[in-house]
Formats: structure tokens, C-alpha cells, sequence
């Protein structure tokens, strides 16, 4: 009985630390503030957004498909014409699972000549002023690589009133 209460307690112990460790082993560590010195703050100019989360029916959040520049010289209005391009283009906004955390450039024909990207991120009501998306855009963080690509989809930051 008192052997297996000592196993017990051992497993309660060393199981957590071992999991920790895994989590933070220098190399994962190192690799995580590598990816967040590479995180842009960037203005994603909104083509399609879940009409729940502009009337507030939408509790849980929905989908939002953008569009975003990484030049630091990107002008919103070039990207809010880009947005609205797609928009009107678009046969059908249905977002697939595998869209999220994917980044495709925009052909330079519907871009003039910025090199502008699309992705759709998750837009939780909770992240927004009010619980609305009142703006043409959300705010966002790209992970970018070092030819100025994104490496991943974006990912929402709280919003501002």
C-alpha cells in the first residue's frame, strides 16, 4: 500500500515536470522569440466577416476573410480598394478549416502593383469594442519571414475603442 501511494505521489510529480520541460526546452524557447520578433502588426482590410459580428447576434466569434500589406509603405486606401476588388469578385465566401493560418498573395493585376496577401482569421466578439466589428478593418499580427512573406495566416489583437 505505501508503495503505491510513493508511485502515486511520484507520477503527480515528476509526470508535470517533464511535461514542463518539454514545453520549454531552450531550443522551443529560442524558437518562440525568434517567431515573435518576427510578428508585424498589421491593418487587415476586411472582404468578407460573419454578419453575426457586425449586428451582435454573433456571441462566439466567426470568420473573417482579410486583406493585409507588410510594406511599411502600404497605403489603406490601395488595400481597402483591393478589398473591395475581391469582394465583388468573389463567387462565394465559404471558409474551409484549411484556410485559416494560410496566406496567399494577391495576383499584382487586382493589387496595383502592391504586393498585397489574403487570409482569413478567427474574429472573436470578445476581442472587439462593444462586441462589434465596427470598422472596415481589424487590427492583426503576421509572422513574417526575412523576404518580407508572411509564414503563416495572421491572428487577431484586441481592438481599441
Amino acid at each position: 500500500m505505501t508503495e503505491t501511494i510513493i508511485i502515486i505521489v511520484a507520477l503527480l510529480v515528476i509526470v508535470p515536470v517533464g511535461i514542463w520541460y518539454y514545453d520549454n526546452t531552450p531550443a522551443k524557447t529560442r524558437r518562440r522569440r525568434e517567431l515573435e520578433q518576427r510578428m508585424q502588426l498589421v491593418k487587415g482590410w476586411i472582404v468578407y466577416a460573419d454578419k453575426g459580428l457586425r449586428d451582435g447576434s454573433n456571441k462566439i466569434g466567426g470568420p473573417c476573410k482579410i486583406v493585409f500589406a507588410l510594406e511599411r509603405n502600404a497605403n489603406d486606401e490601395q488595400l481597402k480598394t483591393v478589398a473591395h476588388r475581391l469582394a465583388e469578385t468573389a463567387t462565394s465566401f465559404e471558409v474551409q478549416k484549411e484556410d485559416f493560418g494560410q496566406s496567399q498573395q494577391i495576383s499584382i493585376a487586382l493589387t496595383d502593383g502592391l504586393k498585397a496577401f489574403t487570409t482569413v482569421v478567427w474574429v472573436s466578439p470578445s476581442h472587439l469594442p462593444a462586441g462589434l466589428l465596427t470598422q472596415p478593418y481589424i487590427m492583426c499580427k503576421v509572422c513574417a519571414s526575412d523576404n518580407q512573406e508572411p509564414m503563416a495566416g495572421a491572428s487577431m489583437v484586441r481592438q481599441e475603442a
